[in-house]
């Protein structure tokens, strides 16, 4: 698929680079704090549960029959209540695989009363815990799991984290892209005949040798052509003076074919010599 291709920028590759350790980083970090934050969550939750319930059936069984159903109303939490009857027919519940909550009522409880738990079916499942009390009247714990609850800030909090990774990428790329833009800039402005314009070399270690490097060819190229145009001048000037004899020679010379043509011959040369000095002078006016 081409959207899967690697991109071909720099820029595009650091950025990929960047965002995906990044994301990867805060994704890794996020599931172990919310892992850590859910175990924590349950043990505090489970032993409330427990210690609850365990009050509770104890406060039931020793209170009068006629008083019970009073209590009910204190007794009773969002996610468990207390039923003084058998409560709803339900399917047995399969002891291979129980609820942690459900294991946590038979550790507590299960030492002192015969419970039968019954899974009850419906929009929402839920189970049921059926006991006897000390009297022989029926009381059933009616357990409503609940998912841990997530903060409602979670989410802003997740949104400014990616924000936040998506500014730093972005800055990282263009403090990594800056120097290379300016680079590949002065690389194709580099003009041998104009006026040497010198990188500034602060910055990185890394990017002001790169600078330095690049400001010491541009000097080395300009010297370069400097001594090949005073080269170039130096020889188109020593020739004019050869030239301007051998056209003397050639006037004295009786009329001829041969002659007319050395005398053209001449001329071309002085010409080429000429224009030889006239473009040194244009680069390289001393």
């Amino acid at each position: 698929m081409k959207w899967l291709r690697w991109p071909k920028t720099l820029a595009s590759q650091l950025s990929l680079i960047f965002l995906v350790s990044l994301l990867l980083a805060n994704g890794l970090s996020f599931s172990v704090q919310f892992y850590e934050r859910y175990l924590s969550a349950r043990s505090t939750m489970l032993n409330n549960m427990e210690n609850d319930i365990s009050t509770s059936v104890a406060i039931l069984d020793r209170l009068p029959a006629e008083e019970r159903q009073a209590w009910l109303s204190r007794l009773n939490r969002e996610h468990y209540q207390y039923l003084l009857t058998k409560g709803d027919s339900g399917v047995p519940m399969d002891t291979a695989d129980p609820p942690m909550s459900a294991s946590s009522i038979k550790d507590t409880l299960g030492q002192h009363y015969a419970l039968t738990f019954a899974d009850i079916p419906g929009v929402r499942p839920h189970y049921q815990v059926f006991l006897q009390l000390a009297d022989g009247n029926p009381v059933t714990i009616d357990v409503r799991p609940a998912d841990i609850p997530v903060a409602l800030w979670l989410p802003v909090v997740l949104v400014l984290q990616l924000v936040l990774l998506l500014g730093c990428t972005w800055m990282a790329v263009r403090l990594a892209i800056r120097p290379l833009s300016r680079l590949s800039r002065a690389v194709e402005s580099l003009d041998p005949n104009a006026r040497i314009q010198h990188l500034d070399e602060s910055g990185p270690t890394e990017v002001a040798h790169a600078a330095v490097a690049f400001n010491a060819m541009q000097q080395r190229i300009a010297d370069y052509l400097k001594e090949r145009m005073q080269i170039l001048a130096a020889i188109s000037h020593d020739l004019q003076t050869p030239i301007t004899r051998m056209k003397l020679r050639a006037e004295f010379m009786d009329d001829s074919i041969e002659r007319d043509k050395l005398l053209s011959d001449l001329g071309e040369m002085e010409h080429l010599v000429r224009e030889g000095v006239a473009y040194a002078r244009s680069v390289h006016g001393s």
